[in-house]
């Protein structure tokens, strides 16, 4: 019984995040591939503990190259298209964009030094 509620609730948040737009359908076809047997018993959670990590490791990474005197845009570059194909991996949809906006921030400062 618990185990059925357990599964409902994560239904119900994974439902949510769909509808809110945090997630896209890459993540539904991770699920899908845990579910038909086509990925291993908690590939899924593996996939998002990697995304986690290194989403983590990359935000640091561009904070720590924001706070220098003379920021080196074509470094953060590389780390947002790093960010931008880990979410897109696991469905992050809203940090995918969230990369695409931030690199549009970013784009003119760097073309400046040019």
């Amino acid at each position: 019984m618990a185990a059925a509620a357990i599964r409902a609730r994560l239904d119900y948040l994974v439902t949510s995040m769909f509808t809110t737009g945090m997630l896209d359908e890459n993540f539904q076809q991770l699920r899908s591939m845990e579910e038909n047997g086509t990925a291993a018993l908690g590939y899924v959670t593996e996939m998002i503990n990697l995304f986690i990590k290194d989403t983590k490791r990359i935000l640091n990474d561009i904070a720590g190259l924001l706070n220098q005197p003379v920021v080196d845009y074509d470094i953060v570059d590389v780390l947002v298209r790093q960010l931008k194909g880990c979410s897109y991996s696991v469905g992050a949809k809203k940090v995918n964009l969230s990369c695409m906006q931030f690199r549009r921030f970013y784009e003119p400062r760097s073309k400046e030094r040019i």
